[in-house]
């Protein structure tokens, strides 16, 4: 993770960009290498309800237990950090709901001003860093989507 870190690092140098970003979730069971490796860095926590996790993942690989197993590993992995000065923790649900006010808690933390064309974010083609280049389109606001909307033998596992 840290060699893909460097080499990401030096290609936004060459292309003579402030920063970058990494958002890979499982990459919170790397804190203590991450920030060893880049004491200065920033890192902001993205926290999303449980359920609507569990049910992502249900629907990625059929495993409702394996979703929240997921949250729950990641989370305390996450947890300790909390406090650290270098840390953000978000919660998706207000991110997604009035983006406003996290996008600019998300832009003092990490010294950009905030504006209403971070809004328009969307609206602008990208060019993205990254080993995969065939990325595909994603649209998944997944807030809500909790067990009333599901049958007991689904929570359970032992429905479809």
């Amino acid at each position: 993770i840290i060699k893909s870190f460097q080499k990401w690092g030096r290609s936004c140098l060459e292309a003579n960009k402030k920063r970058w970003g990494e958002k890979t979730p499982r990459h919170i069971l790397h804190l203590p290498e991450i920030f060893f490796c880049y004491p200065n860095c920033r890192v902001i926590i993205m926290l999303r309800d449980g359920r609507d996790v569990a049910f992502s993942i249900k629907d990625r690989i059929g495993s409702f237990e394996q979703g929240i197993s997921g949250w729950v590993n990641d989370n305390l992995a996450g947890f300790p950090y909390w406090d650290d000065s270098r840390v953000k923790v978000i919660k998706y649900k207000n991110l997604v709901k009035n983006p406003q006010i996290p996008l600019q808690e998300v832009g003092d933390f990490i010294g950009e001003k905030y504006t209403q064309e971070i809004l328009k974010y969307n609206e602008k083609t990208r060019y993205w860093y990254a080993y995969n280049t065939n990325a595909r389109s994603h649209k998944n606001i997944g807030i809500g989507r909790s067990i009333s909307h599901c049958s007991m033998a689904e929570i359970s596992g032992k429905g479809k």
